[in-house]
């Protein structure tokens, strides 16, 4: 990440008020003055979608690589999905539900990759390290996760052991810039928790965190590559300006796919025009902070109510409101059957694999799903 000294002056104001950022921005700091080099870095990062009916073109929702969940479980959906059509008594066009790519195995294959890349050889021996998976105390997501790391166990025999924050601080050592947990060691730390702030409930899970980041095992994501995913970021890349610093046709292309964001934090006449349309029209837009996953958003009246907290202002970015089609669905949750208009999100999978050499050179930057 050539430009995260960049991203890191972009979230500095808010590192110094938010303590989650701020925490993150300290470890950032300390990975970077770090004596041991890292080696490198894995992102499993899925871009969520959703196609804007004034538009006609999807546009970006936001970028997860923790929170980053449902490959194995959106696969196995659409394979249901795909018998219930074929005895479906109503013609269906199946190419529309045809998927060629896999996260459920396509996942696993990265993890392997990242092994190879952390022992600097192809076809590592499996028995040299672990990955150690980083989970909640009381994970729920159990399947997703289960059938990845059961498909990179029968398929490349690479073991994996599951860890919370108290964990690692327990049985964890480091030696010379490597980590070793329960005495063997970590080739690749797969974080499935630790991007939200509720996540880190004392002092000691920011210990732990650090721990991670500071080995020079490749970790999926590393604690840079999370920063990214802050709206703020998203915000940025939405300013016209920087677009045309770039300079690219085909960012020009990528460009089409964000809709408009705003800061809120600067006393500027744009500013106060966007929050007085906003507090006018709060069912136009979003108000969203700097947080990845979902849950946190605010809508309709509950803008108007935040956009009157001046001095909270900071923490959020305001985003244009995506319109999707909605369409009448069948769904079931906890058992009971529900029946009325829903729309979509499309989550589109990718696997980023980088070398941390003078070229920071891509192994692999595909989309898996």
């Amino acid at each position: 990440m050539k430009n995260i000294t960049r991203v890191k002056e972009l979230l500095s104001e808010i590192g110094e008020k938010d303590e989650c950022i701020g925490n993150m921005l300290r470890i950032s700091k300390a990975v970077e003055q770090s004596d041991y080099k890292q080696k490198g870095y894995l992102g499993i990062i899925r871009s969520d979608y959703m196609y804007d009916s004034e538009t006609n073109e999807p546009k970006l929702i936001e970028v997860n690589t923790i929170a980053s969940s449902f490959g194995v479980l959106a696969w196995g959906a659409n394979q249901i999905h795909q018998v219930l059509a074929e005895k479906s008594s109503t013609e269906i066009d199946m190419s529309r539900l045809k998927r060629t790519k896999n996260p459920s195995v396509l996942i696993p294959e990265g993890l392997k990759q990242a092994y190879d890349l952390y022992f600097d050889t192809e076809n590592a021996d499996p028995s040299l390290g672990i990955v150690l998976l980083i989970c909640g105390k009381n994970e729920r997501n159990v399947n997703d996760i289960g059938i990845l790391i059961d498909n990179l166990e029968s398929t490349y025999q690479i073991k994996t052991k599951y860890a919370d924050f108290d964990q690692v601080n327990a049985n964890s050592e480091a030696k010379e810039g490597k980590l070793f947990y329960e005495g063997q060691e970590v080739a690749i730390i797969y974080y499935r928790h630790g991007y939200d702030s509720s996540n880190y409930e004392k002092e000691s899970d920011w210990t732990a965190r650090e721990t991670l980041e500071l080995s020079q095992a490749i970790k999926c994501p590393s604690i840079d590559l999370q920063l990214l995913t802050l709206k703020k970021v998203q915000e940025f890349l939405s300013s016209e300006s920087i677009w045309q610093e770039f300079n690219g046709t085909d960012l020009e292309d990528i460009r089409k796919f964000f809709t408009g964001m705003w800061g809120l934090s600067e006393d500027t006449e744009e500013t106060r025009a966007i929050i007085q349309e906003a507090k006018e029209h709060p069912e136009k837009f979003v108000l969203k902070p700097q947080r990845e996953g979902g849950g946190h958003n605010f809508f309709g009246d509950q803008i108007k109510e935040e956009l009157e907290k001046k001095d909270e202002l900071w923490q959020y970015s305001l985003m244009a409101r995506i319109f999707p089609v909605s369409f009448r669905a069948i769904l079931m949750r906890e058992g009971k059957i529900w029946e009325g208009e829903s729309v979509s999100e499309v989550g589109i999978f990718g696997k980023l694999l980088v070398k941390l050499d003078e070229e920071h050179t891509q192994v692999k930057n595909e989309e898996i799903g």
